[in-house]
């Protein structure tokens, strides 16, 4: 009995150090087109792959990928947190 905790223990330490860590970050960046203004660019970084939106694109296909789980989204919302309260001017027409 005390082998078979020491290996559920074991396993689940390496399930857990297994686990991959989501990284978020999101940049204030200039507009370079004709518009003056800003755009917000979220940089999510899971493993060894990274996705990236910017906020003066349309689509949210990078954030709706099916590699990305809940938990990662809830990541990217807590990221955008602090931009909630920003009311600089957008590069959108």
């Amino acid at each position: 009995m005390k082998n078979i905790i020491i290996l559920l223990i074991a396993f689940l330490l390496t399930k857990t150090s297994s686990a991959q860590k989501t990284v978020v970050t999101v940049d204030k960046i200039t507009c370079q087109e004709d518009l003056s203004g800003y755009y917000l660019e979220i940089t999510l970084k899971k493993g060894n792959r990274i996705w990236i939106r910017k906020t003066k694109d349309y689509h949210m296909e990078s954030l709706l990928d099916e590699g990305l789980t809940n938990q990662d989204r809830l990541e990217v919302i807590r990221a955008l947190k602090p931009y909630f309260t920003d009311y600089s001017r957008s590069c959108k027409k």
